[in-house]
């Protein structure tokens, strides 16, 4: 056992801390109708090698608190409610005071809920004209649950030594090194976490959940051009993910290794050169897939972006113009596709409760190329309704998740991917005369609505005759969203959910770990490569 991590324990008794100060709360305040605190605590090592060498071992703890208050004004004649946010990180000293912390935090939010009501409603007195636009907070109702969720996993992350880490990352590393004379640098780097949410409402709910996390990185760069890999394993589990427990099947130096020979591949092969107004028949393996329907199904299905919320940071959604122009209903996609959020499948987008205690469940987002739902939070899920009179996002489905407790929660991915089907992906393959399989991903570039994308992959092959053939580097595919999700004409049967661990979102930025993933896809696109014919 690693005693030198602070334990998770720690946080049993600010339990009936945030139990009294809930209790209170709706007397204490004027106008507060609605009360939440999370906690948060994560203990996390990680050890870094470069080029066969030690490089960085670090330990790490956190702990964060969040405060959510909705509130009026108790002589308000329009009703208007309005949420204050408080956050803050502490120490592990901070423990002993943190009655006090926590009290002054919820009047702070409390202050903060009850002047934005104000201006509220101020602007609806003084703009009749756009009343409609602003909005009382409220929450859609969900099942209130008292629950404590334990971390799952089979090798305790504590129970490995720092020296066990040190030996792994360094021993990688310097394998990766040896594999070719063409490697010119790497990094392999091991993260181990465990991590405690604890999350209570005046509403009653009192959530206590846990999770481990074992994510291992390495970096390559091969050849006199330079060419430069990176991806990771992970997944919400222990030190299993590294034994070979992920989606590809492999151990912490077989994938290494892996990457490392894909790497100087690579480095060798030509560039694509591609005429861009043609169009091809391309297969898309599941990890390609998993960029795809991140940038063009998930990001679009976000409930903040529907109503505008996200429009200043990052864009609208090819789903929603308004509420009297947008695809709720419509073909978005061939028959054959159908788009899920699940957080119930586990990966780096698996969890029971989301950051408002909402029990997670499987979302259709697609069903069968049209869209169906969204992902939202109680507050959208309510908006959503009274607009749709209950046929699209409804229901709040659990999409609301933070990096810690001291961070507004956002509507964010949990694992959305695209279902997977009964093709074979190598008939796939055999049954084009003349196109490309292209695998992996690498970098993206997608319109500000996310209707149509370019994006990159890690190997382009050319397929002649049904046959994989000559291997091609700095190239991938570019369409617009809903033509390429209409072409397509074979789902395969090889689902795969793959962990993305670095999902920006949010002003400040929230960079959070999702899942994302299908099985191979095939459809028409237009290649793209390093310059036109």
């Amino acid at each position: 056992m690693n005693d030198s991590i602070e334990s998770v324990e720690l946080l049993d008794d600010a339990k009936q801390t945030v139990a009294h100060l809930l209790a209170e709360a709706p007397s204490k305040y004027a106008g507060l109708s609605y009360a939440d605190i999370r906690i948060s605590m994560t203990s996390q090592r990680s050890a870094l090698a470069e080029c066969g060498k030690e490089k960085e071992l670090r330990h790490d703890v956190a702990l964060n608190a969040g405060i959510r208050v909705i509130s009026g004004n108790a002589n308000s004649r329009l009703g208007v409610k309005a949420q204050g946010f408080f956050g803050q990180n502490f120490g592990i000293v901070d423990l002993d005071d943190v009655a006090s912390l926590l009290s002054e935090g919820l009047a702070t939010a409390h202050v903060r809920a009850s002047s934005s009501a104000r201006q509220k409603e101020i602007f609806r007195e003084s703009l009749p004209g756009l009343a409609d636009s602003i909005v009382s907070s409220e929450l859609a109702p969900v099942e209130i649950h008292q629950e404590i969720v334990p971390a799952a996993f089979d090798i305790d992350p504590d129970s490995i030594s720092d020296g066990e880490l040190m030996d792994l990352t360094r021993e990688v590393s310097k394998e990766m090194m040896r594999r070719s004379p063409k490697v010119k640098f790497n990094v392999a780097e091991v993260t181990l976490q465990r991590t405690r949410d604890l999350f209570q409402s005046t509403e009653g709910a009192n959530i206590d959940e846990g999770y481990a996390l074992t994510q291992g990185l390495v970096y390559v760069v091969a050849g006199e051009n330079g060419e430069a890999s990176w991806d990771v394993i992970g997944d919400r589990r222990g030190y299993e993910v590294l034994h070979g427990v992920n989606p590809y099947g492999e151990d912490f130096r077989t994938f290494a290794l892996r990457i490392t020979d894909e790497t100087v591949l690579l480095s060798s092969a030509p560039p694509l050169r591609i005429d861009p107004s043609k169009l091809y028949p391309v297969v898309t393996d599941p990890q390609y897939n998993a960029l795809l329907v991140h940038e063009i199904c998930g990001h679009p299905t976000e409930a903040d972006r529907i109503l505008k919320m996200e429009t200043a940071y990052a864009g609208r959604s090819w789903f929603f113009g308004s509420f009297a122009d947008n695809q709720i209903g419509h073909q978005v996609a061939s028959p054959l596709i159908s788009v899920a959020a699940d957080p119930t499948i586990g990966g780096y987008g698996g969890y029971k409760y989301d950051a408002e205690g909402t029990l997670a469940r499987r979302t259709l987002l697609i069903d069968e190329g049209k869209l169906v739902d969204f992902q939202n939070s109680r507050e959208t899920a309510n908006r959503l309704s009274s607009a749709f009179d209950g046929t699209a996002g409804g229901a709040p489905n659990g999409c609301m998740r933070a990096v810690n407790a001291s961070y507004v929660p956002l509507v964010r991915m949990n694992n959305v991917v695209f279902l997977g089907g009964s093709y074979d992906p190598e008939k796939m393959i055999s049954e084009i005369e003349d196109g490309f399989y292209v695998k992996g991903n690498k970098i993206p570039s997608i319109s500000e609505s996310r209707e149509n994308f370019r994006i990159t992959a890690k190997l382009v092959y050319k397929i002649e005759n049904g046959k994989i053939g000559q291997l091609y580097r700095s190239g991938g595919i570019t369409a617009d969203s809903k033509d390429f999700l209409t072409s397509i004409d074979a789902v395969g049967n090889d689902f795969k959910n793959y962990p993305i661990p670095n999902c920006g979102k949010g002003a400040p930025m929230q960079a959070m770990k999702v899942g994302n993933g299908g099985p191979h896809l095939r459809g028409l696109a237009r290649m793209t490569g390093v310059s036109s014919l």
